[in-house]
């Protein structure tokens, strides 16, 4: 069973689901360096070590830290994988653990969510760039825009 969800010349975007929450959990791959990373450790680690392994993922972005997310990340880091999270959620995984903060992080969770956006497309409405269809993709609580 192929876990591509939707790929174009540049990125691929492998999604399964996992857990009694059927939590998505999606690898972000670039087509030309084949770095990946894979978002939201929520569950089913062997699945998502096999998965990790497959498409070379070298890095876990929590997208936050709720329970329902965070279910594989111990095994994650004990298998080698860097997780990185935000400051404000860090304390969350204070059980699990985490490697880096997303604030300092090299490459951050909004570059790859930014890859993502430009890159998903769906086939009924075409191109969907913004915040919301963001938050949509990866089932996230909808963005909040600052300047509102």
């Amino acid at each position: 069973m192929t876990t591509l969800h939707w790929a174009d010349g540049r990125i691929e975007i492998h999604k399964v689901v996992v857990g009694p929450y059927a939590n998505n959990v999606f690898v972000l791959r670039c087509r030309h360096t084949g770095e990946s990373v894979l978002v939201d450790a929520a569950n089913e680690h062997e699945r998502l070590l096999e998965l990790c392994q497959g498409l070379g993922v070298t890095r876990v972005l929590e997208t936050h830290g709720h329970h329902d997310h965070i279910g594989a990340v111990a095994q994650m880091r004990e298998a080698g994988y860097e997780v990185a999270v935000t400051s404000h959620d860090a304390p969350m995984l204070k059980d699990v653990g985490y490697d880096v903060f997303l604030d300092d992080a090299e490459v951050g969770v909004e570059e790859h969510v930014g890859v993502a956006e430009a890159a998903h497309h769906d086939v009924a409405s075409g191109p969907r760039t913004d915040a919301a269809d963001r938050d949509q993709l990866f089932e996230r609580e909808p963005a909040v825009d600052p300047g509102v």
